[in-house]
């Protein structure tokens, strides 16, 4: 017979059993110019984003 100990830790660790079976979403840690501008500009309203400088013929 399962002791009632057993049973209550059963019990206990069936939640994490559960969310081990989720899959795992992989986090978007993509960079743009326009991302950071958004992050940044609310807290350093004087930020202007960078124009790239190309060569002339280029």
């Amino acid at each position: 017979m399962i002791s009632k100990y057993k049973i209550i830790l059963l019990l206990l660790l069936l939640p994490y059993l559960a969310a081990a079976q989720q899959p795992v979403v992989p986090r978007d840690t993509s960079f743009t110019v326009h991302s950071t501008y958004v992050k940044v500009k609310p807290k350093y309203p004087f930020v202007e984003k960078v124009k790239p400088v190309l060569p002339a013929g280029g």
